[in-house]
């Protein structure tokens, strides 16, 4: 497992951007998560959830719950897992998500320094390591708290490593 070329989530995002299941089964106006490391379909991936959004000018992003997820391979970005419902848990509830008080340069850093974690916590979990220190508060911080039993359901495994 050490010797595999693991893709880092920049490449794996790039990857899904260009699928053809995207163009074909992603509305325009759904909003995809950000990926999480996965070893549920018994390989390294990496997996999304879309859901749809509300996007009205000078109101907030309105988020209603995920509706579809996606999994692909981490190592050649192979589609694994296209599902429209089964891991869905009852009683969602959408999200409204208020604009933050930080600026783009602060939400640029922020951002960059969680796909850093996730990028560190990939590695770690495909490779059967530790987390690494910190993993699971950067990563709960860093996400919208009425998000995060998405997140959770999404990777159950990631989740259950980092505690």
């Amino acid at each position: 497992m050490n010797d595999l070329k693991i893709m880092t989530i920049e490449e794996i995002s790039q990857a899904l951007s260009h699928h053809g299941v995207i163009s074909h089964e992603l509305p325009m106006e759904w909003e995809l998560s950000l990926p999480l490391p996965t070893l549920l379909p018994g390989r390294p991936a990496y997996t999304w959830f879309a859901c749809p959004a509300s996007r009205k000018p000078g109101h907030p992003l309105h988020l209603s719950p995920p509706d579809r997820r996606f999994t692909l391979d981490a190592t050649n970005a192979r589609l694994l897992l296209y599902d429209t419902g089964e891991w869905l848990k009852p009683g969602w509830q959408a999200v409204t998500l208020t604009p933050s008080p930080k600026g783009r340069a602060e939400l640029t850093t922020d951002f960059q320094n969680v796909v850093s974690v996730l990028n560190n916590a990939a590695q770690a979990l495909f490779t059967r390591q530790s987390p690494p220190a910190g993993a699971q508060a950067a990563l709960t911080n860093y996400l919208n708290p009425e998000m995060l039993p998405w997140y959770q359901a999404l990777a159950p495994d990631l989740w259950q490593w980092l505690e």
